[in-house]
């Protein structure tokens, strides 16, 4: 993989690991990670990208995406004032899916490891040089398709065709109301073009909102129920 640290020099990185089935069982895709060292000249404002020949063939809001380039970068700005930072995690994976005719939502599931503030911002897939794919267009939706800037909700309310569509945003790094820094995040989403078993997700029952004094314990119940009778939910944290 070659990465681009953003004060012009460059690096190609060999895979550390993988991963197959990711995203569960059955899944033809593999998670790679590559991991590289790299020492700046000073204090300034690096944009770190990467760019891969070819997305795959036949997304459906990105015209002849087989021969359009996969582009993501983050932005990090080394400076005395700031102090010492982490980007954000995101711990959901890239993908997932949904069906036509019933509401989509995702979330990142991110996370920043210094307690600073994060915000969302829907931006088109970029391409060539991380410029905007000519051509893209958000997927259409029979209500809305919307990225809420505070909780990451990604809302597409409600898909109307099937197939796999990309979809990007950034997650701006905000501390004591000054930003210092950013990820971008380029995702696919598959839409199926019908309803096994006219499924329907599980709803959360009512969660109020808590304060709690750091170091001290929280103990609260979170259950959710499914619409469709035989279903078993199980919750994970």
């Amino acid at each position: 993989l070659d990465i681009f640290w953003g004060d012009g020099t460059g690096s190609t990185l060999a895979r550390f690991s993988y991963q197959d089935n990711y995203g569960g069982a059955g899944s033809d895709i593999r998670k790679n990670i590559y991991i590289g060292y790299h020492i700046y000249p000073g204090p300034s404002t690096y944009t770190i990208y990467f760019e891969d020949p070819n997305r795959n063939a036949g997304v459906i809001n990105i015209p002849n995406s087989v021969d359009v380039p996969f582009y993501v970068e983050s932005q990090l700005i080394i400076s005395a004032f700031l102090g010492f930072n982490n980007s954000p995690i995101l711990l959901q994976a890239p993908i997932d899916e949904g069906t036509v005719g019933q509401i989509f939502i995702h979330n990142a599931n991110a996370y920043d490891p210094d307690g600073d503030s994060l915000a969302y911002e829907l931006i088109y897939c970029k391409g060539s040089d991380g410029l905007p794919i000519p051509g893209y267009s958000y997927p259409t939706a029979s209500n809305s398709f919307t990225l809420d800037p505070i909780t990451g909700d990604l809302v597409w309310d409600s898909p109307v065709g099937c197939g796999e569509f990309n979809v990007a945003f950034l997650i701006r790094e905000y501390r004591n109301g000054v930003q210092i820094g950013f990820v971008e995040r380029d995702m696919q989403i598959t839409i199926l073009c019908n309803n096994p078993n006219n499924n329907e997700p599980p709803v959360f029952n009512s969660i109020a909102d808590v304060c709690v004094t750091a170091g001290d314990t929280l103990n609260m119940n979170i259950t959710a129920i499914d619409p469709n009778p035989n279903d078993v939910v199980i919750l994970t944290a």
